[in-house]
């Protein structure tokens, strides 16, 4: 259990009433899971997909990640989706990415291979009007 989970579930200052891990996470087809989804105590039924990452991914990845959580919210299947960081420079790679005003839609056509489809882009304020504040960036290291 990281520092950060210690901090949310484990102390006085614990903000989630429930936790699913990713394993008894519902599986939607053309979904991918998140590692897991936190329920808020801050409204009923307001749940946060949480992604912790712990290893570096590729950009196709990181953009496959993004527009994944993006759908999600979109059909309502949780509000928001919190990255955890290990590294700062993961922290900057993922924002730097996100801020791009298009992101490139990758599809996977091996185990680990990528290719763009047809040149195309995503306007991600075409799914979500505000989705800047439906992402949180946070690194593990510097929660207080």
């Amino acid at each position: 259990m990281t520092c950060l989970f210690r901090k949310l579930f484990l102390t006085e200052y614990i903000v989630f009433d429930e936790i699913i891990w990713d394993k008894n996470i519902e599986h939607v087809q053309g979904f991918d899971r998140s590692d897991a989804l936190l329920k808020t105590k801050v409204e009923d039924n307001v749940w946060l997909a949480l992604e912790y990452e712990r290893l570096d991914k590729s950009k196709p990845r990181v953009y496959r990640s993004f527009i994944n959580h993006l759908k999600s919210i979109a059909n309502n299947r949780y509000s928001a989706v919190l990255f955890i960081m290990n590294s700062d420079s993961d922290l900057d790679k993922y924002k730097k990415y996100f801020n791009e005003k298009d992101w490139p839609v990758y599809e996977k056509i091996h185990y680990s291979k990528y290719r763009i489809i047809d040149n195309k882009i995503l306007n991600p304020s075409s799914l979500i009007s505000n989705y800047q504040h439906k992402f949180m960036f946070i690194l593990d290291d510097h929660i207080d």
